[in-house]
């Protein structure tokens, strides 16, 4: 009985702490690169491609709601592919394929290749926060998640205090005028650096986590069909 609990309490550090400060990390880079265009057309991103001053604030909500409506398209098909695919694949394409399109934000000339770019990016991040939470699932039982989804969920106000302060940074640096696209290009390679920190740090299914042991992964898998039972 000893034993049992032991294991348990291992496995459950050894899972927040390899698997809850990377989620973490990357739920802050998901939203720097969601809400820089706000930082730069503060900087001053608009006029210089020509936008009026009258026009700002509609092409911005147009901009804004082509995202998320690209947002909402491929988030159920997530979980689908999650389990024969793996969480690393998918998120090591969204992450490049956002992290590249962000950088090409930074070289845009007018609001026909802002619409495009965000209405992409929209479909690039969608995976991010259902595979996570599907994630979640697959590594923690129902009584652990909370802790996990809260420390997840902390990335956005921490994302808000970096992204002010990233954008104010390479604002000084560089100025208004070419602040803005820098600030882009900046964040769309903190996003590809982020793909090779998932890769090594992640799992996808805790049979292939080298860091439990034989004995925590069958317990593991015990609690989780425990719990699947009792939802049935």
């Amino acid at each position: 009985m000893n034993t049992t609990v032991n294991n348990v309490g291992k496995s459950l550090k050894m899972r927040y702490l390899r698997l809850a400060p990377v989620l973490f990390f990357l739920y802050v880079i998901n939203f720097l690169d969601r809400v820089n265009l706000s930082y730069a057309i503060a900087a001053g991103m608009f006029p210089d491609i020509g936008i009026p001053k009258s026009s700002a604030d509609l092409i911005a909500g147009i901009a804004s709601a082509l995202f998320f409506v690209a947002y909402a398209i491929p988030q159920v098909f997530t979980t689908l592919r999650i389990n024969s695919v793996g969480i690393r694949k998918i998120f090591a394409i969204a992450f490049s394929a956002w992290g590249v399109i962000t950088i090409i934000t930074g070289l845009v000339q007018n609001v026909s290749e802002i619409y495009a770019l965000r209405f992409i990016l929209g479909l690039a991040e969608a995976p991010f926060y259902a595979g996570v939470m599907f994630f979640m699932g697959i590594w923690f039982v129902k009584s652990e998640r909370g802790v996990a989804n809260s420390f997840f969920n902390a990335a956005i106000p921490v994302a808000g205090i970096f992204g002010g302060l990233i954008a104010g940074s390479v604002f000084l640096t560089y100025g208004n005028a070419l602040g803005w696209r820098y600030l882009f290009v900046y964040e769309g390679i903190l996003a590809l650096i982020s793909v090779v920190i998932l890769w090594i740090v992640l799992t996808d299914f805790p049979k292939d986590a080298k860091w439990l042991s034989s004995d925590e992964k069958i317990l593991l898998k015990m609690n989780l069909q425990k719990k699947k039972m009792k939802n049935h």
